[in-house]
């Protein structure tokens, strides 16, 4: 390679690196914010401040492990910020913790990508102190049942309706055991909240006047079979879990992808998809991968108590199942067909390539290379 041709390739690198800082400092304002990766809350009640500012989790979050505190110690911690969690959502011996109210006031959406036993979008496990599970905003559960089991004082089980809040779950496919007696519990809603059409029943996370459980199926009943606003006016048909007024740039959650702060019914073209829910450029995906890798979030098996996981999967120590895939750096993948992903892994029948605008995943012609 002579010197002009060195020159203007290392000038080219020079390009494409700054075209990457800056997406990256661009979108810090608006994305590094608000979107945060795999997410363990263990032993220390510090440890939530990694939930600060988080609007999305594309990933799970597990709160684990909480030991040797009180109701009072839960008293200011609140993170109104986050609505969605693409993964599972976990809560297993939390001590002092009596309802998750004002801990997730905002939680509209948990959308399964990723579950708990490959089984559970939501599993609240052996909770001593437990009363109600106050999830008010949660609207949907896109995908995977749900577990609460071994929460002692756990009641307000029988007034949620299990089936407008996962409705591509059987009923069966639900475990709700160990917890508090039925008969032991209040189950009593507050009247402001809504009559169900088809149960006559009020459904609700607790007795308060905030408790009433929102969605589709209470209030106003909109063609889309969306929630509505509180002016009672139909949540645009790209919404999921709600919206905050009308048109697609209000939604709480985005029913297929988000671009550019607008929910879509797809990627628009030279877009990848990433996370299964936003539309990037190719320098986003690549400025993404950076912060993602950047920050100390991602977590192995070896994060999630075994305790916890042997009781809840039934499994030995030989045998644990992986909670959190390792970080790895983004990949983009541009299919014969359809829109481009934003990927961390290159499928099968791919292969890794290093190209000058970064990594791709190119197909093979014949034999993928080991």
């Amino acid at each position: 390679m002579n010197s002009v041709t060195s020159t203007v390739s290392g000038r080219k690198q020079r390009i494409d690196m700054r075209r990457i800082v800056r997406a990256a400092m661009d979108s810090c304002r608006d994305t590094l914010i608000l979107f945060c990766s795999n997410t363990v809350i263990q032993c220390d009640l510090e440890n939530f401040t990694q939930l600060e500012n988080c609007t999305v989790i594309e990933g799970s979050l597990a709160i684990v492990q909480i030991s040797i505190f009180t109701k009072e110690d839960y008293a200011n911690l609140s993170f109104p910020h986050l609505r969605e969690i693409t993964g599972y959502l976990l809560i297993s011996r939390a001590f002092g913790l009596h309802s998750l109210r004002r801990l997730l006031p905002n939680l509209a959406v948990i959308r399964g990508q990723k579950l708990f036993r490959n089984t559970f979008a939501l599993a609240v496990h052996d909770n001593p102190d437990l009363q109600d599970l106050g999830l008010v905003s949660l609207t949907n559960i896109t995908n995977g049942a749900v577990r609460l089991s071994q929460n002692k004082k756990l009641c307000n089980i029988e007034t949620i309706d299990w089936g407008m809040l996962a409705p591509k779950v059987p009923k069966e496919k639900h475990v709700f055991k160990d917890n508090r007696e039925e008969k032991m519990c209040p189950n009593v809603c507050n009247r402001s909240c809504v009559v169900e059409p088809n149960s006559q029943k009020r459904r609700c996370w607790n007795s308060e006047a905030d408790g009433c459980q929102k969605g589709p199926g209470f209030g106003r009943m909109c063609p889309s079979k969306q929630p509505c606003p509180k002016d009672e006016q139909c949540c645009h048909t790209f919404c999921a879990g709600g919206c905050t007024g009308l048109g697609p740039s209000n939604c709480i959650a985005c029913e297929h992808v988000i671009f550019k702060r607008k929910c879509e019914p797809f990627c628009p073209p030279s877009t990848y998809l990433f996370a299964g829910r936003r539309c990037l450029t190719d320098v986003e995906c690549l400025s993404i991968g950076r912060q993602i890798s950047d920050s100390s979030l991602a977590m192995s098996s070896s994060s999630l108590p075994l305790s916890i996981t042997q009781q809840l999967q039934g499994t030995s120590p030989s045998n644990r199942s992986q909670f959190f895939d390792m970080e790895m750096m983004p990949k983009l993948l541009r299919p014969r067909v359809g829109n481009g992903l934003c990927v961390f892994k290159c499928p099968e029948g791919y292969t890794l390539e290093e190209k000058p605008s970064g990594p791709e995943c190119v197909e093979c012609t014949d034999v993928c290379p080991k």
